[in-house]
């Protein structure tokens, strides 16, 4: 277990990581519970440079907003702008299906669905910047009503 204290534009969050091995990673943002999953990043061809290379960037990361499945909304588990929308009110969305891209510190983070479901409303529009916690999704219901 891993304990980091970052502060951006003036706000402090304090970290928990669980195992950095597991898939999803298991980790507390200010207390709040999220899941981290890795994406497989792409294999690169070594240049033929004779220069030393630099070391790779870490493959880009999808946060899963929720360990509550069973939730009706996916609120932002950072702050950050809003890149992409993958979903319209009325999709159908698995769980772990991409639905929202947000750009923080110049890294876009997926935000993925946390259940099975159907889209009822967006509340955000790309290029929004939006606050941890904004309501970014909402479903139908909970699932099971």
């Amino acid at each position: 277990m891993k304990q980091v204290r970052f502060t951006i534009d003036g706000e402090t969050y304090d970290v928990t990581i669980q195992d950095l091995n597991e898939n999803p990673i298991r980790v507390t943002v200010n207390g709040e519970s999220i899941l981290v999953v890795p994406d497989v990043a792409p294999e690169t061809t070594p240049s033929s440079s004779s220069r030393p290379s630099a070391r790779p960037a870490p493959p880009p990361v999808s946060v899963d907003p929720s360990l509550e499945a069973d939730s009706a909304v996916i609120f932002s588990p950072i702050p950050g702008v809003v890149n992409a929308i993958s979903v319209n009110p009325g999709d159908s969305v698995t769980v772990g299906q991409e639905v929202i891209v947000l750009e923080a510190m110049k890294m876009n983070n997926i935000i993925r669905s946390p259940r099975d479901g159907v889209i009822s409303a967006v509340h955000v529009h790309i290029g929004q910047q939006v606050q941890h916690h904004a309501m970014l999704v909402e479903f139908t219901s909970k699932q099971g009503d």
